[in-house]
């Protein structure tokens, strides 16, 4: 499996729940995710259910993540680390 950079767009509220699309560095099918809130989810759980989706795609390098609205940004290692930590523990910086 290719080793790729992973990008993950994420939506909605606490309020609404969250969703995510997401975009795979170098595949011709690198789009995925519908980007609609579920009702109930977390900014954690949709960071999880789309790095599971990925993992199924390919073998994952780096993870950046776009905050609802797309003005904060947050980035790991995931080969280095091995696991996502939850939304409150990412280290959120303004997107450029």
């Amino acid at each position: 499996m290719k080793r790729q950079d992973l990008e993950i767009t994420l939506y909605g509220t606490q309020k609404v729940g969250h969703g995510w699309l997401a975009v795979l560095s170098g595949s011709a099918h690198s789009v995925f995710g519908d980007g609609n809130p579920v009702p109930g989810r977390s900014m954690s759980e949709a960071i999880w259910s789309a790095v599971e989706e990925a993992n199924k795609r390919a073998d994952v390098r780096t993870i950046k993540f776009f905050a609802p609205g797309g003005k904060m940004v947050a980035e790991i290692d995931y080969k280095r680390t091995g696991y996502v930590p939850n939304a409150g523990a990412l280290q959120w910086r303004a997107a450029r």
